[in-house]
């Protein structure tokens, strides 16, 4: 994957992390419940669940544009990691689910690593991914510390 990146892709990823975000600023401002939405804390949750989902969706997307033997770990990693976010999500206390989500998203962008050195996304894909993995994360630590 060697083309630049689209100005619409790098928008949208960032507007990715803006419920992270305000998910972040509300709980530290004191909205717990929000009309209509219901607990923000779970809002948030299930958006991370989204997210987790789509990213592990592009994990598995990455072993169809260089199908290789040597990468069928993909597969396997895409479905764990969707599995996992939804096992802590229904089985687990908010606190840990949120600890669990942020070492998700942390190894997904591992991976990312992985596959830029593999030659299979770009650098600047890769890029972007930091970025926006790194603004998710502060956004999770500031809502786990407010659990």
């Amino acid at each position: 994957m060697t083309r630049e990146l689209p100005a619409l892709y790098s928008c949208l990823a960032l507007a990715g992390t803006l419920p992270f975000i305000a998910g972040a600023v509300g709980l530290s401002a004191g909205y717990t419940f929000l009309p209509i939405i219901g607990a923000t804390v779970i809002a948030v949750s299930l958006y991370a669940l989204v997210i987790l989902s789509f990213m592990a969706g592009i994990h598995w997307g990455m072993f169809f544009i260089a199908p290789h033997p040597s990468l069928g770990w993909l597969l396997i990693w895409s479905n764990f990691v969707a599995l996992a976010g939804w096992f802590l999500f229904l089985f687990t206390a908010p606190v840990i689910f949120f600890l669990g989500v942020i070492i998700l998203f942390s190894a997904t962008m591992l991976v990312d690593f992985l596959l830029h050195n593999l030659g299979i996304i770009s650098r600047n894909y890769l890029g972007l991914r930091v970025l926006t993995t790194i603004i998710t994360l502060i956004a999770l630590i500031a809502i786990t510390l407010k659990l």
